[in-house]
Order: structure tokens, then C-alpha cells, then sequence
């Protein structure tokens, strides 16, 4: 399916957005709000009520305070007063999926005249944290990281243009600088985005805005995400079995390597080399090749349903086209470039 063209859509005229949404991927989700407090004050909400209703539907407790523990995780649980002083006029929230439970990658943007200000009272306060936690700083490009093996503890600061960004994941960090060096379309540079906005104008009593873009869709749809959404789900059912053999009195296995890799013993935790302790986002999924079943799957999808009844009758040719590397019509379709070796 063809994206609608906004362009031809949108009026004359200037058309007012977000600051903070042209230092976002246009691939990722957006929210808005006006300070800290709001966001802080959002999550308690969302924390109070929305996460035991999904809980509910739940074996285990992943949905349990599940926000506060990625305020935890990025350093962000900071005092309340804190969070009054800091002079910032909007927030901004974005990642790159919505699989929270597992392992998603957050980042928090805080546009500001103060960048310097706000960047190191941000640092002096998850330096503290960290600290408490055991780990130790890492000066990374332009940017500052903590973060811990099990990613439990996992904040990347850096100073962009009138904004400072907080994030858990150094992969996030670096697709927002990308964003701000041009090398990433901005969503708020999208036609889509502004027609939006034009539609919904900033308001000074807006509480929050919130933005799921086309490319965003398209995205999580793709075949990168999806596949890489099975394997992280089928790493952990590894690790669970392993971890329960090991609750069982016996000795680790490396049974499973071809999935998780090579796994060891962290405390009480099984770790795989690939996946860490299932806390790490898709973005960190290294996802270099496909098995042939996910691309036939894949290209399959995409036909015209007139030429589906065609291709089951070319399984070989099919095959064939899908040997040495991938070029779906899958890639256009889908808005993907997928460049995989295919295995059996």
C-alpha cells in the first residue's frame, strides 16, 4: 500500500509543530508535553491504573510498575522538586517499538534555553544513582553513558541544539544525533506531521500530544521487526528452560546456542551472549540473516492475490531468488530496505 501523499494535502502558509519532533526519527512514535511534571505525573497515572488492567490479562508480572522501573532504569526518578526547577519548556518521549515488557528502547528529550544547565544537573543526578548502583561512567562521543551488564541501571545523556536527550539505549542516542547531524529524516520536518498539526494546532492547555506516524506503522510492521520480535520471544522460552534446569539442581547447557548463543551464569540469571537478560531493545538485535521460510512467508504476503495461486506453483523458482540474499517486493512494499543471507 502506497503512503498518502501529505504533501499535496497540506494549506499555504506556515504551519507551527513541535520543536522537540524535529529531533525525532520520523520512524518512531512521538509524545509531547509540556514539562517534566506532566510526563512524571503520566506515568503514575498510567502506573496506577492502566498497567493492572493489562497485568490482569497476565501470567507473570511483566506489566507489573512497569514504568517506574524504566524511570529506574534511565535515572529519571528523580525528586520532585528537581523536576519543578529544571527550566524546560516541552518534553518529549519516542522510541523505536512498544514492546515494553521485554526491552524497549526509550529516550526522553528536555527542550531547553538551558542546555548546559539542565544537561549537567541531569548527569550530577544519575551519576549519583549510578554510583549507588555500582556502575561506572563512560564518555561516549559527544555524549555521556552508565550502564550496567544486565542493563537493569542504562542512561546515554547528550546535549543537542536547544535540547538535551536521556536515553536507555546507546542505539536510541545515536539515531536522535543521527536525526540532528541530517543524516535521519526528522518527523517534523513530514508533510504527514505538519498536516497533523495543522488540523490539531499547539495549544497552551494541551496536556499532551501524541503521534504515530505512517513510517512509524510501516516499521513495525516490516519484516525486520517482526522477525526479530520472534526471535527475542523464542530466546526467552530458551533461557526460561534453561533457567528452570538450573533451579532444578542441573548444569547449564549450551543446548540452545543456535538461538540465544553461547549462555552463562550472572548472579542468579542465565545471559546469553545475543540477548543479554532479555532486557535489550530490537534495536540492539543484530539481524544479518533470514531462514528461507520467513522470506517465501514474506514475499508471499505482498502479492496481489491473482498471483498468489501462481507462486505456489513455483516453490523452486522462488527458492532460487532467495539463495544467495534477499531483495523483497517485500522492500517496497513494506518501505523496508532488506539486504539478508538467507539460510535454510
Amino acid at each position: 500500500m502506497q503512503a498518502i501523499p501529505w504533501d499535496e494535502r497540506l494549506p499555504e502558509g506556515k504551519i507551527a509543530v513541535d520543536a522537540l519532533s524535529k529531533r525525532v526519527p520520523e520512524d518512531q512514535y512521538l509524545m509531547v508535553l509540556p514539562s517534566l511534571q506532566n510526563l512524571f505525573a503520566l506515568m503514575d497515572k498510567v502506573e496506577e491504573t492502566g498497567t493492572p488492567i493489562l497485568q490482569s490479562f497476565s501470567v507473570g508480572d511483566q506489566y507489573r510498575k512497569l514504568p517506574s522501573r524504566y524511570r529506574r532504569q534511565m535515572g529519571l526518578d528523580l525528586p520532585d522538586f528537581l523536576a519543578r526547577v529544571l527550566p524546560v519548556k516541552t518534553v518529549a518521549a519516542t522510541g523505536g517499538d512498544l514492546f515494553f515488557p521485554t526491552g524497549s528502547d526509550v529516550a526522553v528529550i528536555f527542550e531547553t534555553e538551558k542546555v548546559d544547565f539542565v544537561f549537567s544537573s541531569l548527569k550530577t543526578a544519575v551519576t549519583a544513582k549510578a554510583k549507588a548502583a555500582g556502575v561506572e561512567s563512560a564518555d561516549e562521543e559527544g555524549a555521556v553513558g552508565f550502564e550496567n551488564e544486565t542493563r537493569s541501571f542504562s542512561c546515554h545523556l547528550a546535549k543537542l541544539n536547544g535540547a538535551v536527550v536521556v536515553s536507555n539505549s546507546a542505539r536510541q542516542l545515536e539515531r536522535i544525533l543521527a536525526v540532528e547531524a541530517g543524516k535521519v529524516p526528522a518527523l517534523g520536518e513530514t508533510g504527514e506531521y505538519r498536516f497533523f498539526r495543522h488540523r490539531y494546532p499547539i495549544a497552551a492547555e494541551e496536556s499532551a500530544y501524541v503521534f504515530i506516524s505512517d513510517a512509524c506503522l510501516r516499521s513495525w510492521a516490516g519484516p525486520r521487526v517482526r522477525i526479530a520480535a520472534s526471535r527475542r520471544s523464542r530466546a526467552l522460552a530458551a533461557l526460561g528452560s534453561l533457567t528452570s534446569a538450573r533451579i532444578s539442581g542441573e548444569k547449564l547447557s549450551q543446548k540452545y546456542e543456535p538461538l540465544p548463543g553461547k549462555v552463562r551464569l550472572f548472579g542468579d540469571r542465565v545471559f546469553s551472549e545475543r540477548y543479554g537478560s532479555q532486557k535489550d531493545a530490537l534495536s540492539k538485535i543484530e539481524l544479518w540473516s533470514v531462514r528461507r521460510a520467513n522470506a517465501h512467508a514474506l514475499y508471499c504476503l505482498v502479492l496481489p492475490a491473482s498471483k498468489r495461486e501462481l507462486e505456489k506453483n513455483e516453490a523452486e523458482r522462488v527458492s532460487k531468488l532467495f539463495e544467495v540474499e534477499i531483495r523483497l517486493v517485500a522492500a517496497s512494499a513494506l518501505n523496508e530496505v532488506f539486504d539478508l543471507e538467507v539460510g535454510e
